[in-house]
């Protein structure tokens, strides 16, 4: 039987990317740095089979995109309630779809592996 554990990644619009390095980057290249970084979680989280579900939990197109493509679930956060509310929706969201427990991972773990999750 598989776990009944889901992965709930929320992920900003990329409109707001990584704003802290926007002295050495500019939007554009926050921007890719961004999707290169989902684009790597959501493969590692993909090759967890002790996970049931990954969430992806973001108001914007594009990452919603890259969520579905993934084989994410999506919950489309449009309201901006800020990071605390997304994941107590996120939370309720997975409980409901029979969740037994969640992990909250960052979109932003170049380091990430498969057996760090696992």
């Amino acid at each position: 039987m598989r776990n009944r554990i889901w992965a709930i990644v929320p992920v900003k619009p990329l409109y707001h990317a990584k704003s802290r390095l926007a002295a050495v980057l500019d939007t554009a290249q926050r921007q890719a740095l961004v999707v290169a970084l989902l684009r790597h979680t959501l493969s590692v989280l993909a090759q967890v089979d002790e996970l049931a579900t990954v969430l992806v939990v973001s108001a914007d197109p594009v990452v919603c995109t890259m969520g579905r493509t993934s084989g994410a679930r999506i919950l489309r956060e449009d309201r901006a309630p800020g990071l605390n509310a997304s994941l107590n929706e996120a939370g309720d969201f997975a409980s409901a779809g029979g969740a037994a427990g969640v992990l909250i991972i960052p979109a932003d773990l170049p380091r990430l592996r498969p057996e760090s999750i696992a």
